[in-house]
């Protein structure tokens, strides 16, 4: 098994530089998620690391060896790929068997190796069937059954959930996270979907236009995001932004966003060091879960209560979408399934301004 480490790695195509000056330290056994949208370059890193990608400038080493210069099958890591790459002519037990024999195994050894994979997977029935004669599921299992065979020191995954349906997706979630903590060897997931990142890694790395955003923890991103951009791309729905100005009033600090007023409580967390920061722009975020129904709460501050313009509530069984605005400004509610709000209705919420986040609009950091 191998730690992977970047430094200062970027990636151009002609004139175009689409991955920038990364860095990134990967321990042994970590299970690390690579997650952005469309475009924001996770894949052509994940892609230099594997070798399939020349690097432009920088170093990648795996464990202590520089492998920039390395061609892939030299580099001892097995890769999944979005669309399974199985050989359709070939069983399910070929097409796990096919690297090992390509390296000389012993019959014995391989034998030995794809049975055992193949029952870690559930897939030790399916060994004389062709690809053709597979769920999207079953492929996906063989395909990740052939990665572990090789026993590579590094399993690099290029979004392998993405095709599959919606309950499936649940359930290789969880199958994938297992097999890391019976294999314990270093894995790199590539994911646009923060639902993935979220449930599966050890950590996550946010990207952006080829730059790393932030690196942490699931839970430290989601709750201490550092820039606007990872506020609203983790979590879902996405957090709630309000454009406003921080101000004092009565010895109170209060964010003025247009018609409405939302006082920053004693206990808000770096309220001391915001002196700075008074009667300049900010933007305020809140996450869904942190808007209550007032009506239904009661208890809810009455400083800490607006009234919104409910457009749409979405129920989704043991919880509610209530979406809408409040002086012009769009927000996502998650309140309880037995809310009263109705489509086109005024209904009042009670925000928790203990959870809220202020963020600089010129350079989209978190204010801390």
């Amino acid at each position: 098994m191998a730690a992977v480490t970047l430094k200062s790695v970027s990636k151009h195509f002609g004139g175009s530089a689409v991955v920038h000056d990364v860095n990134l330290e990967i321990p042994d056994k970590e299970f690390v998620v690579m997650v952005g949208p469309s475009g924001c370059g996770k894949t052509t890193t994940l892609r230099m690391i594997a070798g399939l990608e020349d690097v432009t400038d920088g170093e990648i080493y795996i464990g202590d060896r520089l492998v920039n210069d390395v061609p892939p099958k030299d580099r001892d890591i097995a890769m999944v790929f979005q669309n399974y790459a199985l050989y359709p002519h070939m069983t399910v037990y070929a097409n796990m068997a096919f690297a090992l024999k390509r390296r000389n195994v012993s019959r014995e050894a391989t034998d030995q190796r794809v049975r055992s994979a193949a029952s870690m997977l559930g897939v030790q029935d399916l060994l004389e069937r062709t690809p053709k004669a597979l769920s999207g599921g079953q492929r996906q299992r063989v395909a990740v059954g052939r990665a572990i065979v090789r026993e590579p020191e590094v399993f690099l995954m290029d979004e392998p959930l993405s095709n599959l349906d919606a309950k499936l997706r649940v359930q290789m979630r969880s199958e994938l996270s297992k097999l890391h903590n019976r294999l314990q060897t270093t894995m790199i997931f590539v994911t646009h979907d923060q639902t993935e990142a979220m449930t599966m890694g050890d950590r996550i790395v946010v990207m952006k236009d080829g730059r790393v955003q932030q690196v942490g923890t699931p839970l430290d991103i989601y709750k201490h995001p550092d820039n606007i951009f990872v506020a609203g791309f983790i979590g879902s729905p996405a957090m709630n932004f309000f454009k406003g100005t921080l101000e004092e009033s009565a010895g109170r600090r209060v964010v003025r966003a247009g018609a409405f007023l939302l006082p920053l409580p004693s206990s808000w967390p770096g309220r001391d060091r915001l002196g700075a920061w008074t009667d300049r722009e900010v933007v305020l975020g809140l996450r869904p879960e942190d808007i209550d129904d007032a009506e239904a709460h009661p208890e809810c501050a009455p400083e800490c209560c607006l009234e919104a313009a409910i457009d749409v509530v979405e129920m989704m069984g043991n919880e509610a979408f209530l979406h809408g605005s409040i002086g012009g400004q769009g927000l996502v509610a998650r309140v309880e399934s037995e809310t009263t709000a109705r489509d086109g209705t005024r209904h009042r919420l009670g925000f928790n301004l203990r959870k809220a986040h202020l963020f600089d609009p010129s350079s989209s950091a978190a204010i801390r």
